[in-house]
């Protein structure tokens, strides 16, 4: 589970990681980033022409409506901050936006520490890693929602240190898994398994901190 993370990074820190322009004029003023904050984020369009917006962290489908249970958004979309890798392409709230809408989530590091240590990770030579992501857009009546979610897989040996339920954000650190993560032309999950291993544990740093 990935509940929190930093992005200390620029716009233009993130366009020229990804070696090319970003459209979108999105500022964020927070860099300590929890579920149902404001994040920036890259998608794509039909022509695979990447741009940055904003969107809340937590996953709202497309089909969600208010019920006994999830009266309003933000109460399903705390459940929906991480979807995990081996199940997305079979999930109501995921399988949709698996298929269409991937996106890149760029941050400086991430968070973990429910096994009483904690650290934040992150790479061992860029200041800029982006996660896997899935997002969507609701909406009902005047009200839109732009939301997403960070794809999890199994911990790396540095990671699980630190995780009790051993997982991690899915960390594409290269053009090739980036591109192919973003492509439109591939609705199908085969081709993009190889993208949910974990990253090595000898490319990633940490800093310890106290809880």
């Amino acid at each position: 589970m990935c509940h929190r993370y930093h992005i200390t990074t620029t716009r233009i820190d993130i366009a020229t990681a990804l070696g090319l322009q970003l459209s979108g004029e999105i500022e964020w003023s927070q860099n300590d980033l929890f579920p149902l904050k404001s994040v920036p984020v890259v998608i794509s369009d039909q022509d695979d022409d990447f741009h940055l917006q904003a969107m809340q962290w937590g996953l709202l489908p497309r089909w969600w409506k208010p019920s006994d249970k999830h009266k309003k958004p933000t109460s399903f979309q705390r459940m929906t901050f991480n979807a995990r890798s081996e199940s997305l392409h079979e999930k109501p709230s995921y399988r949709d936006a698996f298929k269409q809408r991937r996106c890149l989530i760029p941050a400086t590091e991430f968070y973990e520490g429910p096994k009483g240590a904690a650290a934040y990770f992150k790479l061992a030579e860029s200041d800029v890693m982006f996660f896997a992501g899935l997002w969507e857009t609701w909406g009902s009546g005047s009200e839109t929602i732009d939301s997403c979610t960070i794809v999890t897989t199994e911990a790396n040996d540095l990671v699980s240190q630190f995780h009790s339920k051993n997982r991690m954000p899915v960390i594409l650190h290269d053009d090739d898994s980036r591109r192919l993560w973003m492509s439109s032309d591939i609705v199908e999950r085969p081709i993009l398994e190889p993208l949910f291993q974990p990253l090595a544990s000898e490319k990633m740093m940490h800093r310890s901190v106290s809880v």
